[in-house]
Formats: structure tokens, C-alpha cells, sequence
């Protein structure tokens, strides 16, 4: 298997191209872009808290919204965690399609100055 350089394709494009927008956020960028949202679209805030209510629920001190999460049936567990699995993948496809289109940019910056 070959080796795959790490990158950082938001600092890459910050400092290669101007956009008009107010953030940087991989959604803001996307929806820019073109990207239409596939329906209830949360946050990576809302990820992150999924995932650590999900995996880390053992911990003693929470609070009231992780208890009625924690209190929750294993089905409506199940469901949130499908939520958190396909929001994931949104970003995946969003990251992908902001490559895409970074580079196209690149290769055909020539156009462009």
C-alpha cells in the first residue's frame, strides 16, 4: 500500500483563494459550493457530543439532557448513533466535494489569475 501525504486543504485554501464568506466551516463552504444538505443536518458540536454520551456514558457527573439520553431505549440509542454514522459520512462526501473543486482550481489556476 502507498503512502498518502497528510494535508491540511483548509489551510491550503485559505491562503490560496478568497471567498465571500464569513466562515470557513466545512458546511458554509459546501453550501457555497453547491452542496445541497441531506434533510436534518447537525453540527459537528452536536457530533461530539454524541459520540462522547454514546461511548464515555459511564462517567458520574452529568447532566439533565445526557440523563434522558442515557435513559433512553436501546432502539432510540441505536437511532441517534445512525444519526451520528450518517452525519459522518455528509462530511466525508462534503470534504470530498470541496477537494474536488480545490482542485480544479489548482490545476486550472491558470484560467483564474
Amino acid at each position: 500500500m502507498g503512502k498518502f501525504k497528510k494535508m491540511d486543504i483548509l489551510k491550503l485554501m485559505r491562503s490560496n483563494i478568497i471567498l465571500p464568506l464569513q466562515s470557513w466551516t466545512l458546511k458554509d463552504v459546501s453550501n457555497w459550493l453547491g452542496w445541497i444538505e441531506a434533510g436534518d443536518e447537525r453540527d459537528g458540536f452536536w457530533a461530539g457530543k454524541v459520540y462522547e454520551l454514546y461511548f464515555k456514558h459511564k462517567k458520574r457527573n452529568i447532566n439533565k439532557e445526557e440523563r434522558v439520553y442515557l435513559l433512553n431505549s436501546n432502539s432510540e440509542r441505536e437511532f441517534i448513533l445512525n444519526k451520528l454514522i450518517n452525519h459522518c459520512i455528509d462530511d466525508v462526501k462534503k470534504l470530498s466535494f470541496v477537494s474536488a473543486w480545490f482542485r480544479s482550481i489548482l490545476v486550472n489556476r491558470d484560467k483564474y489569475i
